[in-house]
């Protein structure tokens, strides 16, 4: 299947505790699924730097595929800068 990166969401910088954990909630269906962050899977917000979470849904709730990240590229589009 072809990912779908249409919901996004604006997060400050921010270096995250050594504890802490991130709980993703999707609305399927009128049925909500779930996935938990850990610091192991995503430290820190940075500035300049998209941060993309790939989660698939299983019967028993989202699991993390991956996380990427990328830096911000300097590219003068219409509109400003963006993502490459």
């Amino acid at each position: 299947a072809t990912p779908d990166e249409s919901v996004e969401l604006m997060i400050p910088a921010q270096e995250l505790p050594a504890a802490a954990q991130l709980k993703i909630t999707l609305a399927v269906d009128g049925t909500d699924y779930s996935a938990t962050l850990t610091t192991g899977q995503l430290a820190k917000f940075e500035g300049s730097v998209r941060c993309t979470v790939y989660l698939s849904i299983k019967p028993k709730g989202l699991a993390v595929e991956s996380v990427t990240l990328k830096a911000w590229t300097d590219v003068t589009t219409p509109l400003g800068p963006s993502f490459d």
